[in-house]
């Protein structure tokens, strides 16, 4: 036994899961398999019991209770259990009972059915039976006052239980017997007992009962008996007398309650007796308590209470007997209004008199009408009460010609009533009355006419009853008011419908489907249905109504949760009804609309998917309960969709869908899309696809400023800035004005992520547009779907942000798992998911695309990250060629990849191959993009990969310009290899080039320069292939050249490129450009051109340059630039010219000069020395350069320039001067220096001449670099006297002259000059070491390598060169590294302590390095140098050149004659063949020190 109860046990520990499915498997498995294997007893059935009551509270899903349900049915088989859980049972619904608590009352009342049902519970004990049948009974109490779910499920569960005849004792004992009084639903529920309830128990024990608590208890039981009698398929002829006797009293009592329950008993009786004597009875025993025979009725709500119950007989059974007992009773009545002093007597007389008068026209007597017609005179209450008697008569059609003689005291009625205010109900009833006799009588119909009565009621009330009056009427008041609707809109509707606003009075209707009681809503439902038959034109109109009304009641009750305000007051909407309400009401419209109008399935469509209909369900629940109720009535839904696919969606797009000026009508038409997608989801994308790419305005958002978008979030009923801007202002002229202050920039009249893309940037829908991203994230497969956050918002992060933001976001490749984070980035997170859903194969094509832009963005970093080798593995996974892959994209992507990573290229050009075979004949010019990249492997990969594409390996190609052009561009690519496999190409693709060379120009302004060279020379090809399109080209490319000349702003050149193309491509001049390197190609370009035809075209040639030399320009500093380009062409021409670049020298601009003294050097011819001019220096000059004109030009043009050059005001002119002598005329001019000495120390009175001399020598420096250094050393002393001279002009002069030397010296030129400067800082006299000084300054401006030599020999006397050095950690360290150099015995060692504790982080320049190197190297190079000297022979490098040359031979005073003893040794041959390579590189070193030396 022991063992059999375990199992159970560890049941009963886990049967607390929230698994569903652990619970599941629990009570179809587990606990099955466990008592199949044990035989049933107490402890079995108790611990099973207890499993069981366990889940009472915490099993709350549909498939965990039937489980449990199942498993108590199978159970329930077993006495013992039957017993126990019975037991169980009737304690646990006792309790709540006794505590009143509903929670788990349901489903204890369920279970208790089930034992009822499923058991023999009944036979075991009867007692006990009845005992759980009263818990029943108290559970079902509190049940029903739950809500409407609950009592409906009860009802249900209820229903097949309670027809059993043995409940009725249930029945009799816990309502009829009651205590208290039952619940109205817990009377309800035992509907099925009731309705197969026989006479026999009804007379014996039934009527007993209720009769004996209509005495004792009246008010407990009076409801229930009312339920009872409606209920009961009987003839309750025989019994109504014995009922109605104590019912009656009850009738009149002072109590509202009693006396409404007590007539309802009246009218069930009335309903449910078929014998005549009975009725008549009946209204005898009525009849005599109001004559007295119980007393006299002393107050009026008794004789009302009696009138009422006569009213209540009206409803019995037709036959021949009414008629006589109709005219009875309405006689009657007419006594009792006459005799009757009391107004509301006399009220409820009239009614009751209506509801007889219409059984029988026998009742319609002449002093009947008479009555009436006296009647309509009486005061407002009575007037009103006899025309509501009349439209109760007017029910019975036949009534209604007896009575036409009242039409003209009606008619008088309705005019008074839609005059005045006061009387408007009047005039209602009046016009309902109106309308009824004249749809009978034709010459009603004239007088109507006759009388303008429908123009008059329509000029004062278009609505015919406003729905703030309709809202305050009672109920009796709305039926007239839907009476009157019938009647106009069926009897008079083309008068109606040509007078009135059909809009309005549909208004009403739809108000009072809506109405809160049920009578009216049940009445206005009915004369719908009859309103859309007989008038099918108004049905589109009237689900229109029906939208506007959900908006206007979504509004009032968003307003209503917002607000504390009472809004019951509210005259448009003063009451909200419930959704249910809203949805019966859709049905009955729908129903009816479609079977007469089926084109209004639009309008049917957006109202079941409006947000106020809808409520908290899910946006299809309405949608689909539709349908369900549309195809009984025998509507083919789908049949209809899938038929009008592209008028619903144009109705969807509409106004009255997405461009509603309403948010609720929008989102009821986006969730009618939705409905739609899952109906028929080809036509309905389709027609969306279309309709989208139609629409003009998706990137109109982007124009908006700040202003229009802080008005467009501006709340209604606000302003949007202090300056009081209306909201409703327009935002722009294209942007519509909206009511109620909004507005649409829309105009009046994987794809989906190309949609919604756009909007992603978005400042008005932006955060829209990422929820449905998200949403579509969520639609990829399983398992990518579980990262859709994470896909949606890299998705937006591409489309928003800028490149920065999201390029942070990936992890670089050099961070490696050292600097890994704990938790993944969002673009790592993706790449994971897609690699995990990706280990079962490829993704499905729209999922695939759907992602691509991420795995694109990662690819087209800038630089390798540590996602790539992920990404490229996804990508190489989808690349089948029969799948719809966004090829280009990925070829693309590719291409660039290529050309980041050479490294790919083993694994990239494959795939380039295999996408390429699946690329249709117009996608090839995309895919020759890759012809255009920098690098010539990305430029091989792509050709290679284009020779696979069907197309072009079947030599099937479609003649294309694009094609063409990049082949033909590829063509005359640089590299040959690449020119090689384009020719392949080009030969598959088999056409002409032709002469459409746009793409050739475009291409001259390409990024990659190899592209312009490659454009050039193609378009150079072309034009050799067609000569007659050669005019138009250049003009073309004139073109391009001014176009691009002129996007030049703010200093930024943003045309130099395709400046430069046209530079390649044209070889010809062009106006002077700001480019460096466009110009020097131009020029060069020019130059050519004129060297090889300028000969024949000097005459068309020089006007244009005489043109632009003597142009006058408003910027004179950019004109030079021009003038430069001119001077340079001049030059080529130089023959001719002479004189006229002289005359330019004068211009204020040393690149003008510069181009002056480039061009003289053509004009200059070497001859013999001759005798000329009395003036040495000048004759020198002769006889030097004969200038190549007239022999009688030359020694006046010398003469001018030496004369411009020692005595010119101008700066400009003497060093210009100078540079026209000395331009291009090489080492023999260096002849010239001791004369040119001796004139400037021979007039040294003339501060003209001296700044002339030093304007000279920095002449020399410039032109003649490194060839003129062995003369500087003789320089020195008139530079040292220069730098101290009175004239500030000299000086300056001087300091620019040791500038330009010093800048060009070599390392050893620097060894030469660096003697005599620190020998200068030793002379007593101050100007001497001043100028030394400066000199040594001017050592700044030598090469960081030569300057790197001497500054451990200057540092420490001019710590002013240190701004060479650029390394930070060093220039931290130059005072420590001084003292090291200065003073090495003391301080070096405290120096090299400092650097080994000092990190770099830095990279260490040349002069850096030269600091460090004095105090690093030579301290321990005696214990270096024997594996430096061991290295120099076996290597056999240039080793002891290098050390002599950077550390200097006093270093190495034992070298030499160590390589001498090495080369002698009996060592192997490689070390001797080193030492005579070192004794060779030392011999060389020498000879180099003696050239220099030799040359000083």
């Amino acid at each position: 036994m022991a063992n059999s109860s375990e199992p159970l046990v560890s049941i009963a520990e886990s049967v607390s899961t929230s698994s569903t499915k652990k619970r599941v498997r629990i009570f179809r498995h587990e606990l099955p398999s466990v008592l199949n294997n044990s035989e049933m007893c107490t402890e079995i059935a108790s611990l099973l019991v207890d499993i069981i009551f366990k889940t009472l509270y915490i099993y709350d899903d549909r498939g965990s209770r039937i489980a449990v349900d199942d498993a108590i049915t199978k159970a329930l088989g077993e006495v013992i259990f039957m017993k126990s859980f019975a037991a169980a049972l009737l304690q646990a619904m006792e309790k709540q009972a006794k505590f009143q608590s509903h929670v788990g009352c349901y489903r204890l009342l369920h279970w208790s059915c089930i034992l009822f049902s499923k058991s023999a519970f009944a036979t075991v004990s009867k007692n006990a039976f009845c005992r759980v049948a009263t818990a029943q009974a108290s559970l079902l109490h509190i049940v029903m006052q739950r809500s409407f779910h609950e009592q409906r499920a009860c009802k249900r569960t209820f229903f097949h239980l309670f027809s059993q005849p043995t409940f009725l004792d249930i029945y009799v004992k816990a309502v009829l017997s009651a205590r208290e009084k039952p619940a109205k639903g817990l009377s309800e529920a035992f509907h099925p007992l009731f309705t197969n309830m026989l006479h026999e128990d009804f007379q014996s024990i039934v009527v007993p009962a209720s009769v004996k608590m209509l005495k004792r208890n009246p008010e407990i039981v009076l409801e229930s008996v009312g339920i009872l009698l409606k209920s009961v398929n009987l003839d309750t002829s025989k019994y109504a007398l014995e009922i109605l006797s104590v019912v009656l009293p009850q009738a009149r009592h002072a109590d509202d309650v009693r006396r409404i329950e007590a007539l309802a008993i009246v009218r069930c009786l009335s309903i449910k007796s078929s014998n005549p004597d009975s009725l008549e009875a009946m209204f005898h025993a009525v009849k005599a308590v109001i004559g007295g025979a119980e007393g006299r009725l002393a107050f009026p709500y008794q004789r009302i209470g009696m009138i009422k119950a006569l009213q209540e007989l009206a409803g019995a059974p037709d036959g021949k007997h009414i008629n006589h007992l109709s005219q009875t009773i309405c006689s009657y009545l007419l006594s009792c209004y006459k005799d009757d002093g009391n107004e509301e007597v006399k009220l409820s007389a009239l009614s009751a008199l209506g509801s007889w008068a219409s059984r029988s026209c026998d009742a319609v007597q002449p002093n009947l009408v008479s009555f009436i017609t006296s009647g309509l005179k009486e005061k407002e209450a009575l007037r009103r009460g006899h025309l509501r008697c009349l439209r109760s008569i007017f029910k019975n059609a036949d009534a209604i010609l007896l009575m036409s003689s009242l039409l003209a005291p009606l008619v008088q009625l309705v005019k008074t009533g839609f005059t005045k205010a006061v009387q408007r109900l009047d005039g209602i009833y009046a016009l309902l009355l109106v309308g009824k006799i004249a749809a009978v009588d034709l010459k009603a119909e004239e007088v109507l006419v006759k009388e303008k009565l429908w123009s008059l009621v329509s000029q004062n009330e278009p609505s015919l009853v406003p729905i703030h009056m309709a809202s305050k009427l009672s109920t009796e008041d709305c039926m007239a008011c839907i009476d009157l609707l019938e009647v106009l809109l069926l009897e008079h509707q083309c008068r109606v419908l040509d007078t009135f606003s059909a809009r309005l009075l549909l208004q009403l209707i739809v108000f009072l489907m809506c109405h809160p009681c049920w009578e009216i809503r049940r009445m206005a439902y009915d004369v719908t249905r009859k309103i859309i038959t007989a008038a099918p034109q108004l049905t589109e109109i009237l689900l229109v109504e029906f939208m506007n009304f959900m908006s206007v009641l979504a509004e009032k009750l968003c307003i209503s949760k917002s607000s504390d305000t009472d809004n019951s007051l509210d005259t448009q909407v003063p009451f909200i009804p419930s959704t249910e309400v809203s949805i019966k009401a859709l049905v009955v419209i729908s129903s009816a609309a479609l079977a007469a109008t089926p084109s209004a399935f639009v309008q049917v469509l957006l109202c079941a998917h409006h947000p106020y209909v809808v409520g908290t369900a899910k946006r299809d629940t309405v949608w689909r309960r539709l349908c369900k109720c549309l195809r009984t009535c025998g509507s083919d839904v789908s049949g209809i969709i899938s038929a009008n696919v592209e008028n619903l969606c144009k109705g969807l797009f509409g106004l009255m869908g997405l461009k509603s000026a309403n948010p609720l009508e929008q989102q009821a038409a986006i969730s009618s899309l939705s409905s739609l997608m899952s109906i028929s989801p080809g036509e309905t994308y389709s027609e969306f696809d279309k309709y989208l790419k139609d629409f003009p305005d998706r990137y109109s958002h982007d124009a908006l400023s700040e202003s229009d978008i802080r008005i467009f979030h501006t709340p209604e009923g606000m302003l949007s800035s202090e300056q009081g801007v209306y909201v409703a202002e327009s935002v722009a002229a294209k942007n519509m004005k909206q009511a109620k202050g909004r507005y649409r920039v829309y105009e009046d009249d994987n794809d989906e992520v190309k949609f919604v893309n756009p909007l992603l940037r978005s400042p008005l829908v932006g955060d829209v547009a990422y929820e449905t991203m998200v949403k579509l994230s969520r639609c990829t497969v399983p398992p990518l779907c579980n990262w859709a956050l994470d896909i949606a918002t890299a998705l937006r992060l591409i489309v928003t942000e800028e490149d920065r933001v999201v390029l942070d976001l990936i992890p670089s490749v050099v961070e490696g798992e050292e600097n890994k984070k704990p938790s993944l980035g969002l673009f790592e997170r993706i790449i994971d998911g897609l690699s995990v859903s990706c280990k079962s194969g490829p993704l499905p094509v729209d999922s695939f695309t759907f992602v691509f832009p991420i795995l694109e963005r990662v690819l087209l970093y800038s630089k390798k990250t540590g996602l790539h080798d992920d990404v490229l593995r996804i990508l190489y996974m989808h690349l089948d060629p029969l799948l719809p892959l966004p090829r280009l994209r990925m070829l693309s992507v590719l291409y660039h990849v290529l050309g980041i990573v050479p490294a790919y290229q083993a694994s990239i050009g494959p795939a380039l191959n295999e996408l390429c075979l699946g690329l249709l004949p117009d996608e090839v010019a995309p895919a020759l993009y890759g012809v255009y990249a920098k690098d010539v492997h990305v430029r091989m990969a792509c050709l290679n990969a284009v020779r696979c594409i069907p197309a072009v390996a079947n030599r099937s190609l479609p003649e294309n310009v694009e094609v063409a052009t990049s082949i033909w561009i590829a063509l005359h690519d640089p590299q040959k290899s690449v020119a090689e496999t384009a020719e392949d190409i080009w030969d598959r693709y088999g056409y002409e080039f032709g002469t459409d060379y746009s793409g050739l120009f475009k291409a001259l302004s390409h990024i990659n320069y190899n592209v312009r060279v490659a454009a050039a020379e193609a378009l150079a090809a072309a034009l050799d292939e067609c000569p007659d399109t050669i005019q138009e080209s250049l003009s073309t490319l004139f073109s391009l050249y001014i176009r691009d000349a002129g996007s030049i702003e703010d200093n930024f050149d943003g045309g130099w490129l395709g400046r430069q193309g046209v530079a390649l491509a044209l070889l010809s001049a062009a106006d002077a450009d700001p480019n460096a390197d466009v110009r020097g190609r131009m020029l060069n370009a020019g130059i050519m051109i004129i060297d090889k035809h300028g000969r024949d075209n000097v005459s068309l040639l020089f006007p244009i340059f005489e043109n632009y030399l003597n142009k006058k320009a408003s910027d004179e500093e950019k004109y030079d630039l021009v003038r430069e380009g001119v001077v340079i062409f001049t030059g080529a021409l130089a023959k001719h010219l002479a004189k006229k670049l002289l005359d330019v020298l004068n211009t204020p601009s040393e690149a003008v000069q510069r181009a002056v003294s480039a061009c003289l050097s053509p004009l200059m011819q070497s001859k013999q020395v001759c005798q000329i001019s009395e003036n040495a220096l000048e004759q020198v000059y002769i006889d030097i350069f004969a200038v190549k004109l007239q022999p009688d030009d030359a020694p006046a043009l010398v003469s001018r320039l030496l004369d411009q050059l020692m005595k010119s005001d101008i700066w400009g002119a003497s060093w210009s001067s100078f540079w026209a002598c000395w331009s291009g005329q090489g080492i023999w001019n260096l002849l010239l220096e001791e004369v040119w000495h001796c004139g400037c120390t021979t007039r040294r009175n003339s501060a003209k001449r001296r700044e002339g001399a030093l304007l000279g020598f920095e002449c020399l420096c410039e032109t003649l670099g490194r060839l003129f250094e062995p003369y500087v050393i003789q320089m020195l002393p008139l530079l040292l006297v220069s730098f101290s001279d009175q004239v500030v002009a000299v000086r300056e002069a001087a300091e620019c002259a040791a500038r330009a030397m010093m800048s060009q010296l070599t390392a050893q030129g620097v060894k030469l000059v660096l003697p005599s400067l620190l020998k200068g800082l030793e002379d007593k006299a101050w100007r001497t070491k001043q100028s030394s000084v400066q000199l040594l300054g001017a050592m700044a401006y030598c090469a960081p390598e030569q300057l790197s030599q001497c500054l451990p020999k200057i540092v420490p006397k001019l710590t002013e060169v240190g701004s060479v050095i650029q390394n930070p950690e060093i220039s931290s360290l130059v005072p420590t590294l001084l003292m090291g150099l200065t003073d090495p015995n003391d301080h070096t060692k405290y120096s090299l302590d400092i650097l080994l504790q000092t990190t770099f982080v830095n990279s260490i320049d040349a002069p850096s390095l030269a600091l460090l190197v004095p105090i690093d190297m030579i301290p321990p190079i005696g214990l270096l140098l024997p594996e430096v000297k061991k290295k120099f022979v076996q290597l056999q490098q240039q080793g002891p050149l290098d050390l002599l040359f950077g550390m200097g031979e006093e270093n190495f005073p034992d070298l030499v004659p160590w390589l001498l003893d090495t080369l002698k040794s009996d060592n192997s041959n490689v070390e001797r063949s080193g030492a005579a390579q070192g004794l060779s590189e030392v011999r060389i070193y020498y000879l180099h020190f003696a050239y220099i030396v030799a040359l000083s």
